[in-house]
């Protein structure tokens, strides 16, 4: 459950729910996508990490309050660790990944704004780790393999609500079968004339209704002869 405030929420959006900088590179067939801001697991360790500076400030300075160095030093350091959650805060709400019916996109960086892109047709594997830390906070990580050797996007972790995005991914790869197949008949002389299948299809079910030709079972197939 999301405890930290999110601009991007992990959910199911129309291209108009999309922000600004996604929706205008978005395809028109692209209607239906998932995604949002990475799990928030990303921000534990910082906001831990800010948390044990500010209970040391509170047990040092009293006990080096003679020094001036040292407590500057003290404060010093918990200022650096509340400008690096910061940082990490901005950076994590904008880091966001969204899987539509043809792409993988994922868009992160504060002053160099970064898109990776990786077509759904190209996923020739995909792992899905999940670690201790992520079946706790309810988060997995992604391994995918791809065509070609330069892979814009390979692992992609903090996946919220992983196992059902994993379905979700799964039903994109196998719903996406095999086009514009052309299918040669063994009797067929010219390859030239093969033909699409569904057309072919077609043709042969319009043949099958009209013909009713014997055919000779003992001729022999025009490749032994």
């Amino acid at each position: 459950m999301a405890f930290l405030p999110q601009r991007w929420p992990w959910r199911d959006r129309t291209p108009a729910e999309m922000p600004s900088e996604i929706r205008n590179k978005l395809a028109n067939t692209e209607q239906s996508i998932r995604g949002g801001q990475i799990h928030q697991a990303t921000m534990y360790e910082p906001i831990t990490t800010a948390v044990l500076g500010l209970i040391a400030v509170i047990v040092l300075v009293p006990r080096v309050s003679g020094s001036p160095v040292l407590v500057n030093f003290v404060f010093l350091g918990f200022l650096a660790l509340l400008v690096r959650l910061l940082w990490l805060w901005i950076e994590w709400n904008r880091s966001l990944i969204f899987f539509t019916g043809y792409r993988i996109i994922y868009v992160h960086g504060v002053i160099t704004r970064q898109v990776a892109m990786l077509p759904i047709g190209k996923v020739t594997d995909m792992r899905y780790d999940r670690t201790p830390d992520g079946m706790v906070f309810g988060y997995g990580k992604f391994i995918i393999e791809s065509a070609g050797q330069d892979q814009a996007l390979r692992v992609i972790n903090f996946v919220p609500q992983p196992d059902e995005t994993y379905r979700h991914i799964q039903n994109l790869l196998f719903s996406k079968g095999t086009q514009n197949v052309n299918i040669i008949d063994v009797n067929m002389l010219d390859k030239r004339k093969a033909i699409p299948v569904e057309v072919r299809n077609k043709i042969r079910q319009a043949n099958q209704s009209q013909d009713t030709t014997v055919v000779d079972e003992n001729r022999r197939p025009w490749w032994s002869e």
